[in-house]
Order: structure tokens, then sequence, then C-alpha cells
């Protein structure tokens, strides 16, 4: 069960990351432009779009906002 749960956490991280930089090419900001707009370093940016580190609900937030994006467009192709 844990297992379950742990790769379910994992793709979870890659399918959020991966929408990120989708949503971000798109707006046409490069990774620097929007960490620093979120006032976070370019590496951990590039870990959330790679799935490495999991968003936090308010970054996720500032990111909705930012990109003009609708919610649902993080979770594309998740479930």
């Amino acid at each position: 069960m844990i297992s379950n749960l742990e790769n379910l956490d994992e793709c979870f991280a890659k399918v959020v990351g991966h929408n990120i930089r989708r949503l971000r090419e798109n707006a046409r900001l490069s990774r620097h432009d929007l960490a620093r707009i979120l006032s976070i370093s370019y590496q951990q940016l590039y870990k959330y779009e790679r799935g490495q580190n999991r968003i936090s609900a308010v970054n996720l937030v500032y990111l909705k906002f930012h990109l003009d994006a609708d919610y649902n467009e993080f979770f594309k192709d998740l479930f």
C-alpha cells in the first residue's frame, strides 16, 4: 500500500511539474523570469518542473495568477 502511495506521489509531482513547464513556455517566460516573479531560485523552479520537488499550495496559487491559468491546467493528464 505504501509503495502505491509513493508511486502516486511521484507521478503527481511529475505531471504537475510537466504542466508547470508547459504553462510557463506558453506564457513565453523563461525559468529565470518566473522564478524571480515567484521569489524562488531558478533551481527550485527547475526541480518543480522535473517533478523532483512537490510544489506548495501557496506557490501553485501564485503560478495560477502569474500564468493566467485555470487550476485544472496544472492537473491535466493526471486523472
